[in-house]
């Protein structure tokens, strides 16, 4: 992702960064991670794991598989198979088909909660011995550069459907600064910034790369209308942040925009009343 605004955004885990081809700043550089991952059986589609933050890191992931009413820090969305060893230098490839599965399954992009994408290859033995996948997982960060996740019960299917949950919006108690790691912080609690629980629609899959310029110019625009349509104060900052020439070729076509202010405490949502009944003369 490309930052603007102040040079602010959400910017993505690691591994993610590597599949869709973002930058997480000004000047920096994502090498792409060596491919690993666990021996054993193909993983399937809903299968959870207490997978610890060194699996974030290397994309190994030893850990059995847990029910997922049980603590865990990974979900299977989808798991995309592969005709050939799966290598930094190929394993961008599968960037689009982790994003929409994981939209699908969740309900919603990667830029509208603390849900993020990451992913999981096989183990050189594993891949070795003729089995080639790409093991696409969900989590829930708890900072903004998702070298954690947070240890949940539930399954997060379709939880994104028709909103953002309060215990899912990111919300930060300082602007954000994406050249650091900051810790997210409840938004049930007074906070300097928030996550804008919509994202920017910035495009159409069969538009080519527009360039940064014009994708900048969008964002802002997209960014100040949502701003104004969730009823954010005027005063607020705004920060946004939008696809590279890599991740449009993956097929991003939504931003993130964030707000800062002294903002208070989110509520929880209150259950809509139904609609009471009337007769027809």
């Amino acid at each position: 992702m490309v930052r603007r605004g102040s040079l602010i955004a959400t910017g993505l885990v690691a591994g993610l960064l590597a599949l869709a081809g973002c930058s997480s700043g000004e000047g920096s550089k994502n090498a792409a991670p060596s491919p690993s991952g666990t021996p054993g059986a193909v993983p399937k589609v809903g299968e959870c794991h207490a997978a610890e933050a060194s699996a974030l890191k290397d994309h190994r992931d030893p850990s059995p598989v847990v029910a997922c009413t049980e603590r865990h820090t990974l979900e299977t969305v989808a798991v995309v198979p592969a005709t050939e060893k799966v290598t930094p230098k190929n394993v961008g490839q599968y960037a689009a088909s982790c994003r929409k599965a994981f939209s699908d399954y969740v309900g919603a992009t990667d830029d509208v909660s603390r849900l993020d994408l990451t992913f999981m290859v096989p183990s050189d033995a594993t891949q070795n011995a003729g089995q080639f996948w790409v093991r696409c997982d969900a989590l829930a960060r708890l900072d903004t550069q998702g070298t954690k996740a947070e240890s949940r019960t539930g399954s997060v299917r379709g939880v994104l459907t028709s909103s953002v949950p309060l215990g899912l919006r990111a919300c930060l108690n300082t602007v954000p600064d994406f050249a650091k790691n900051q810790q997210y912080v409840s938004c049930a609690q007074a906070h300097i910034s928030e996550l804008v629980p919509k994202a920017s629609e910035l495009g159409t899959l069969d538009e080519i790369y527009p360039g940064r310029g014009s994708l900048d110019t969008r964002s802002e625009e997209r960014c100040a209308a949502l701003v104004t349509t969730t009823g954010y104060p005027g005063h607020v900052g705004k920060q946004w942040e939008f696809p590279n020439e890599s991740g449009w070729a993956a097929g991003d076509r939504t931003g993130s925009c964030w707000v800062s202010a002294t903002l208070p405490a989110v509520a929880a949502p209150t259950a809509t009343p139904a609609p009471t009944a009337t007769s027809t003369p």
